[in-house]
Formats: structure tokens, sequence, C-alpha cells
């Protein structure tokens, strides 16, 4: 008998390890494959509002008890958005006159859109393609555009929405704003204060008279035959038109400059940078202010709704004034820069900057109260929590700093320098603080109850 040698037993069990192999594989295979396999239906769309509860129920095969199923809610800033319709533009003013939404952007002349179904706007028509516009009102069936440099122009409403060239007039002055006192049209004409035309029996603006405040004009509001002029000065300058004479009423002087003016209802209220302030206007050449709101970080425009004030706060976010009550209804948070609000039914038109046409349902946003008001001591831009401290960069008082528990305590001053915004480095515990054309601060901040200045760069400017 030949004797087997140990190569060949060797190979014999390699040969019968792997039979055992292939054979469990088969066995695995064959045994997952037994199995009935895992199939879910996908869930109907189903549109609930902001905040709802929903009840899901999931169909389909292969469920048992060791199955686990995990719901993932994508929340991000545009829960408060409805829809977006694609339209190209930076937009700086709105008004809906008939259901029509008349769009005014920067280059890009005017734009037509149909929103009698706000979430499905139709386009209707653009004009003046290469001008720029800013501001948009509605007088006895005409749109009047204040188009900066290319001066006013005037255009019929026709029964479909378009629009028919009136008037186009290139004035001198840059043109900002439009307003009315009686039958003659008053512009906020920026250093050249604010111009007032008549329409003669030709369809011309014929400069009637001129108001120099001493300031550029930013924005202008009218009543009867009293106009209000925002200007750079920090001031509301009050003038009355009577047989063709202004005459100046009052100034009313502010802290902080001016973003724009708005009449609801016969109030006149005013924004600046932080804060909503209203004036009762029982003597119309004389207001008096009333009241005010000061929980913004950088408000920038005032628009006037039908129900509500509009607040554009840091370009971002838009802020929901009951004008009445002076009370924040909502906040409004979307991705993209906000410019300008018109308001149709319950839904806002918000355009921006290069965002398309947002439509935002008003009924469906959630409501965000605000925990805490704390009053700073100047003007903020900024602020930082670090551990249970507060600290905020103000270009009027410096850097404040405050323990987020004690409630109504005052701020404590640490630097006095002009302070803008600020950057941690958390891992070296070292606070940067930008001081505009004056620097940069560096504090360390281990303790941020005590913080200490560890640098000044003067040298930097911001």
């Amino acid at each position: 008998m030949k004797r087997i040698g140990p190569r060949a037993l060797l190979l014999l069990a390699f040969i019968f390890l792997f039979a055992l192999i292939l054979k469990l594989w088969g066995l695995t295979v064959e045994s997952f494959d037994a199995a009935e396999s895992l199939r879910v239906e996908k869930p109907s769309t189903t549109r609930i509002k902001s905040g709802a509860a929903i009840t899901l129920d999931l169909y389909g095969q292969g469920f048992d008890s060791d199955l686990i199923v995990t719901l993932v809610k994508n929340e991000t800033e545009m829960s408060d958005l409805s829809v977006t319709y694609p339209v190209e533009g930076v937009f700086n003013d709105s008004l809906i006159v008939n259901n029509v939404l008349y769009l005014g952007s920067t280059h890009k002349g005017l734009i037509a859109i149909d929103v009698k179904d706000p979430l499905s706007p139709r386009w209707i028509s653009e004009y003046w393609n290469g001008k720029s516009i800013a501001d948009i009102q509605e007088k006895d069936g005409f749109l009047y555009l204040a188009c900066g440099k290319s001066g006013v122009i005037v255009m019929k409403i026709l029964e479909s929405g378009e629009l028919e060239p009136i008037i186009f007039a290139p004035i001198n002055e840059v043109a900002i704003g439009i307003g009315f006192i009686g039958d003659k049209v008053a512009v906020a004409a920026g250093q050249n204060g604010a111009v007032i035309y008549d329409i003669d029996a030709a369809s011309q603006l014929v400069q009637v008279n001129q108001i120099d405040v001493g300031s550029s004009v930013i924005a202008l509001e009218s009543r009867e035959n009293f106009l209000y002029l925002a200007t750079q000065n920090k001031t509301i300058e009050v003038y009355a038109f009577n047989d063709m004479k202004i005459e100046h009423q009052s100034s009313i002087s502010l802290d902080h400059s001016l973003k724009g003016l708005s009449l609801y209802n016969d109030v006149l209220y005013a924004v600046t940078a932080g804060m909503l302030i209203q004036f009762d206007m029982e003597v119309p050449s004389h207001p008096v202010r009333s009241g005010s709101i000061d929980s913004f970080g950088s408000a920038d425009k005032i628009i006037r709704g039908k129900n509500h004030l509009y607040i554009i706060d840091d370009f971002k976010r838009l802020t929901v004034v009951d004008p009445i009550a002076m009370q924040i209804m909502k906040v409004i948070d979307l991705p993209s820069e906000i410019r300008t609000v018109a308001e149709f039914d319950h839904y806002l038109m918000v355009g921006g900057l290069n965002s398309g046409l947002n439509v935002v349902d008003l009924t469906s946003t959630a409501q965000k109260n605000s925990q805490a008001t704390m009053q700073t001591p100047g003007h903020s831009r900024d602020i930082l929590i670090i551990d249970e401290w507060l600290y905020v960069a103000d270009t009027q008082s410096g850097v404040q700093i405050k323990k987020l528990q004690d409630g109504n305590d005052p701020f404590r001053q640490i630097s006095r320098r002009r302070a803008e915004s600020f950057c941690l480095d958390r891992a070296r515990h070292l606070l940067f603080v930008a001081l505009g054309d004056s620097g940069i601060e560096v504090f360390d901040v281990r303790n941020p109850g005590q913080p200490r200045t560890v640098a000044f760069w003067q040298d930097i400017k911001l």
C-alpha cells in the first residue's frame, strides 16, 4: 500500500475545510432567502401647520418584533416658507393692487405677477428692464415709481393688471420715495430734500416747490396737507402745504439714525436701527411720542400692512407688529435676505436678494415668544454667551457683560472702546473684539465673569 505523505494529507484537509465552508454558506444564503423581505410603502405627503401633531401609519411586509422604525423630521429655516416662485432680481419694494403684485428691483425694472392664487403665482409682464426702482405707490388707478437717478415714472393700471406708461420724467433729483399731498406728488430726493410736483395737462411733472431741510431726506409720509420727512440728521421734519406754500411746523429729534416712516390709521411710526417708535397725531403738525418697541437687532425697513406693521430686521428676520397694542406678534426667519414684503390675505410675498419670490403663510408660522427683554446702555451690535455670562458689543458704551440669571441687574462695562462684533477662541479662552477703526481688543475669558485685557492692536483697522 502506498503511504499518503504529509503534503497530501494537508491538501485533503484543506479541500474538506473548503467544502464545509461552502456548505455553511449555502445554508446561510438559503436561510436568508427564505425570510420575507422587508418592504415599506412610501407614506403619502401630508401638509400640516408648523407645531401641529400628526399620526403616521406605515404599511408594507416583512415587519416583525425586532423592526425599529426611526422617523426623522427635517426642520430647517424653510419651515416658515410655503413656496418659492423663481423670479430673478434684487427687489427693493413691492405693492399689491387688485390681486397683482408689482415688484420693483435694482436694474431689472418692474415685474407684474398675478397672485390671486398665492401658492401658484402667475407671471404677467415686466417693464423698464435696466432701471432701478426704489419705491412704488398707487393713487387713483395709477402706479407711481421712484426710480433713483432715472426720476419718476407714472403708469396706468389696466384691468388685466398690465401697465400703460403715462409719464417718464427724468428729473434732476434722485427719486428715493413718493408721497401725495392733495393732487400733488411729493418726492424724497436725498440731498436735494423733498420736491413737490404737479401734473399738467400734457401729462408732465412740473415742479412747484422744493424743501431744503439741510440734510438728506431718506423717506417721507403724508397726511392731508402735512408732509413728514425722515432725514439723515436723525430728525423728522413736519411741513404744511397750503396754497402752494410750504411752512415748517415742527421738528422731532431722535437718538439714532432713521430707517423709515409709516402712517397706519393716522398714527405715525418711525423705525431706527434698534427701535420702533409710535407718535400720536392728535395734532398733525406736532406729533407726540406715545410708545416704542426696542427689541430689534438691526432694523432696516418698516412696511405697512392691512392689520400689521412689518419690520425687516437684520435682513433675514421679519418681525410682525400689532401697531395698536405696540406688541410683537411673531418673528419669521427666512434663509435668504429680506428686502421687501407685500401682504395679501394671510400670505406674505417676500422679495430679497436673487432668492425668488418667497410666499409665507402667516397662519402656519410658529409663534416665537420672547422670554425676556434686556435693556442695553447704548446701541448693541453683537452678543455672545460664555457659560452663564452675556457679552454685548455696543457702539456707544463699549463691551458690557451681565450674568444671565441676574434678571434686571444692570450691565457691567469692561471696555469703553466702541465695539462692533465678537470672535471667541474657546480652545485658548480668548475673546477678540472688533473695534472698527480703533483696532482689536483681546480678553482672557477663562473666568468669564472677570475678563482680563491681554492685548490691544491699534494698527489693525476693520
